[in-house]
C-alpha cells in the first residue's frame, strides 16, 4: 500500500507539473478576467499539493507502519462511538440538540475517553452551550427544541 501511494503520487506530482506548464501556454490572465488556462492551473496546483501530501504521508507511513503492525484494533471504543453517533442521529429530533449533544459528549468523554464523571459533565456542558452560542445565536440555525423547551434541560 506504502508502495503504491509513493508511485501514484509521483504520478500526479509529475501530471500536475505538466497540465500547469500547459495551462501556462493557453494564458493565465488575470483575477478579473480570467484566461483559458486560469482554472485548469488552480487546479493542478490543488492536484500537487495533495499529491505531495500523500507522497510525504507515505513516506512516514513506512515508518509508522513496523511500530503498529502487532497492536490489535480497540474494538470498543469504536461500537461506542458508532452506536452514540447512531442515537444521536435519531434522538435529536425527540430529545431536542442541546440535550441530545450533552449525552453524546458525556458518553464518549467517559467511556471512550475514560474520563471522570465530574469531568464529562463540566466539558459536556462546556461543548453544548457552546455548539448551541455557534449554532443558535452566532450563525441563526434553527435547532431540534425537543420535549423540554428551548434549551432541552
Amino acid at each position: 500500500m506504502v508502495r503504491k501511494d509513493l508511485l501514484s503520487s509521483l504520478f500526479f506530482i509529475f501530471l500536475s507539473i505538466f497540465i500547469c506548464w500547459q495551462s501556462l501556454d493557453l494564458g493565465f490572465g488575470r483575477l478579473s478576467k480570467p484566461g483559458p488556462g486560469f482554472f485548469s492551473f488552480l487546479s493542478s496546483l490543488g492536484l500537487g499539493f495533495l499529491a505531495i501530501i500523500i507522497f510525504f504521508k507515505s513516506r512516514l507511513a513506512k515508518v509508522l507502519r513496523e511500530e503498529i503492525s502487532g497492536e490489535r484494533i480497540p474494538w470498543k471504543p469504536l461500537v461506542i462511538t458508532f452506536g452514540s453517533l447512531v442515537g444521536f442521529t435519531f434522538f435529536i429530533n425527540t430529545l431536542g440538540f442541546n440535550l441530545s449533544t450533552f449525552l453524546l459528549m458525556g458518553i464518549i468523554l467517559w467511556a471512550v475517553g475514560k474520563r471522570s464523571w465530574a469531568l464529562s459533565v463540566m466539558v459536556s456542558l462546556s461543548i453544548t452551550f457552546g455548539s448551541y452560542i455557534l449554532f443558535g445565536l452566532i450563525l441563526q440555525t434553527q435547532l431540534p427544541e425537543g420535549p423540554f423547551g428551548f434549551f432541552g434541560f
